[in-house]
């Protein structure tokens, strides 16, 4: 249960990294009432709290570096999902020059992951990423709970017990495991265990939807190379 709410709290964190984040579609959303602008401070003191941008953004630096071959192939399958829309929305391309747009982003696909790569370097863009996606991710928890179910989770989580569940560190005096289990039992555990799935498919998506611009602005410019 620790692991169900650390996830689901630090799911934007998580999903960054990329490989294959995008692999299971975000479900539609219904169209949301207006937000509280007392449950979305709250909600963005709570993600403050759990340091959840500094966690997005140590796993972005990953986006820089050499992958190991498992996260880069995740991380090419990616690359021609984007490729693939993007192309394919494009109006001005006819059906030949769609394929062979998407032919030469294949060609040259080294080079396409090398310069994603480099474009994620930029630290500006990273605190671009970085704040687009937490302001979303708030809208999404001030969407799910009111103010006061936040304040219980960002009071839990800054407890002794509750900075080690996130940090996955064992739990062993009789006291902290009392607590702990007094918290998974309580209705606001519960409503984030049922919400859980939900808020990792929507910051899944809202992840996405940030860094796809970026990506596909790399793609275009192979996509419109000459063919050599």
């Amino acid at each position: 249960m620790k692991k169900i709410l650390c996830s689901a709290l630090t799911s934007l964190a998580l999903v960054a990294g990329i490989p294959g984040f995008a692999q299971t579609a975000a479900p539609a959303a219904a169209s949301a009432p207006a937000i509280d602008p007392a449950t979305l401070l709250a909600a963005r003191d709570l993600l403050a709290g759990l340091h959840t941008g500094e966690k997005l953004r140590a796993e972005m630096a990953h986006l820089s570096q050499p992958l190991p071959d498992t996260a880069m192939s995740a991380n090419v399958e990616m690359v021609r999902r984007i490729a693939a829309r993007s192309v394919h929305a494009d109006p001005k391309l006819n059906a030949t020059q769609k394929k062979d747009a998407l032919a030469k982003v294949e060609k040259n696909m080294p080079e396409v992951m090398h310069a994603v790569q480099s474009t994620f370097s930029d630290p500006k863009l990273a605190d671009w990423i970085i704040g687009e996606a937490m302001g979303q991710i708030a809208s999404l928890y001030a969407r799910l709970f009111t103010a006061p179910e936040i304040d219980q989770l960002a009071g839990y989580y800054a407890t002794p017990v509750g900075v080690k569940v996130l940090a996955d560190v064992p739990i062993t005096a009789a006291a902290e495991i009392d607590q702990s289990k007094a918290f998974e039992a309580s209705p606001i555990a519960e409503k984030m265990r049922n919400v859980a799935p939900e808020i990792m498919y929507e910051s899944m998506s809202i992840v996405e939807q940030v860094m796809v611009p970026s990506i596909a602005r790399v793609i275009a410019q192979f996509a419109e190379a000459p063919t050599n």
